[in-house]
């Protein structure tokens, strides 16, 4: 509970994002109904509509409020569900993964999630924005991935806050957050003294919690997630730019349709934007400012590509075909505007605790 917030104020929060998480969950199960039928509603494919029409909302919500998408992602519902199963009074328990298998995802799970996502993303240009069956063992197989490691992890730890490939995106995007809220879920017992701890350095706790975060600083960063770190964060600009490259709004050389090619071209972006970030880490100093400067980037280079689906699939629901370029310049002029309003907020600020792999 916030410190201003009445019980009365709390109990109508929980409730509104209980009722959230049931409209995600739905939602979910009827993209994959759709996906399974090969729907399509005022002459658009479903695909495209969950491609490019709804994924696209993610980042900008990830960017001004990361906290709010933990607590509404119907993939994080399953998890935490799962977690729950066998387990009284909703406490942690002990892990069911072997010890091993635990401890390295405690302490390396970000970096598997960051893998994941260097497979997967490219693999839609290659797969799943072109094949509805495709996407859909996509999402099932996501799906069963947080089952199992919500059954057999610590509550959200082997999934939520280390495997999910959009983890690392939350921790990258959520560097300064306009607004941020705890997890109740991961509150036992709604004694807000302290969370589970269950996971490093979670997205979930609030930075008022000095207890967990005073653990953290004991616990450290191991030097190989913190490479990787920084190697995500400095080559994500040219992730994204490739994809944009590849996606089919320029010029598509003919040697990117192989799946050799697409992975070959993200490589050659990602190593080009790593080097262009030392580089400026280098004449401008080791400056958070930077960072900050590189998450815009790509979150701007992505929306240039991403506006180009968004407002053709709005154009086509709507039937504004003649207005589709206007509703591109629209859609991209206000994330551009936003992320200069994140910029200038987030300049002074300190990086938060959550942000460490």
């Amino acid at each position: 509970m916030k410190p201003n917030e009445t019980p009365s104020a709390q109990r109508a929060t929980n409730r509104f994002f209980t009722f959230s998480r049931w409209i995600a969950i739905l939602t979910v199960v009827g993209v994959c109904a759709s996906l399974a039928m090969k729907a399509s509603w005022h002459g658009v494919k479903l695909l495209d509509v969950f491609w490019q029409g709804t994924v696209p909302l993610v980042p900008l919500i990830l960017l001004i409020a990361p906290h709010l998408w933990r607590r509404i992602c119907p993939v994080a519902v399953l998890n935490v569900v799962a977690a729950r199963i066998g387990r009284e009074d909703h406490k942690v328990g002990l892990t069911r993964l072997p010890q091993r298998v635990s401890v390295f995802i405690k302490r390396y799970g970000v970096v598997l999630a960051a893998s994941l996502l260097w497979v997967l993303v490219p693999m839609r240009l290659l797969l799943f924005n072109q094949s509805a069956h495709a996407t859909l063992f996509l999402i099932l197989a996501i799906a069963v991935a947080a089952i199992t490691l919500g059954f057999s992890g610590h509550w959200k730890a082997a999934w939520c806050s280390s495997v999910c490939p959009v983890y690392p995106v939350e921790k990258l995007y959520g560097a300064a957050p306009v607004w941020s809220l705890p997890d109740a879920r991961c509150v036992p017992a709604n004694d807000a003294r302290s969370c589970f701890r269950c996971s490093l350095n979670c997205l979930d706790v609030p930075e008022s919690e000095k207890q967990y975060w005073n653990v953290m600083e004991r616990v450290g960063s191991k030097h190989a997630a913190d490479v990787v770190r920084r190697f995500f964060l400095g080559s994500f600009p040219g992730f994204v730019l490739a994809y944009w490259f590849l996606s089919g709004t320029g010029v598509r050389p003919g040697f990117a349709s192989s799946i050799f090619g697409v992975y070959a071209t993200f490589l050659l972006f990602m190593f080009s934007s790593y080097g262009c970030y030392l580089l400026a880490h280098r004449v401008f100093g080791a400056s958070r400012r930077v960072d900050l400067v590189a998450i815009a980037l790509a979150l701007n280079a992505y929306y240039a590509a991403s506006s180009v689906g968004l407002s053709k699939v709005l154009s086509q629901l709507g039937g504004w075909y003649t207005e589709q370029a206007m509703t591109r310049a629209g859609i991209f002029g206000f994330v551009f505007c936003v992320s200069l309003f994140w910029l200038r907020r987030a300049w002074a600020s300190d990086a938060p605790s959550w942000s460490r792999w």
